[in-house]
């Protein structure tokens, strides 16, 4: 929980959402059956990067999906978005608010075939 709250707060370039969480709001919606929340640890040749991204999805909405700078563009964001399409069989809506740093995320939403719903 602290880790994807972290990954919320410090995220720019990819965080879809622009939703800035704090730890005990993790724990809540860890805690609430209408959510899933992805995380997703990486390694490469150079060692254990850790949780470099997530996904926090409700029903059938992405509410929010971060993925760390340090492995954007590494792939690592369509590992995770696969993972989450497959756990959902219904049509997926992701939400995007746009900011000066993170307009690569409504691309990729719409590469992935994910409805958008800006806010």
């Amino acid at each position: 929980a602290s880790r994807i709250a972290e990954l919320s707060q410090r995220t720019n370039r990819f965080n879809a959402s622009n939703i800035r969480y704090t730890e005990e709001q993790i724990r809540n919606i860890l805690g609430n059956v209408s959510y899933k929340v992805y995380a997703l640890n990486a390694i490469d040749i150079y060692g254990d990067m850790g949780l470099v991204a997530s996904a926090i999805v409700c029903n059938d909405v992405i509410e929010n999906f971060m993925v760390s700078c340090r492995v954007f563009d590494r792939d690592f964001e369509n590992v995770l978005i696969e993972k989450v399409k497959n756990d959902h069989p219904q049509p997926l809506k992701g939400i995007y608010h746009k900011t000066p740093q993170n307009i690569k995320c409504l691309d990729f939403y719409k590469n992935v075939n994910i409805e958008v719903i800006e806010r």
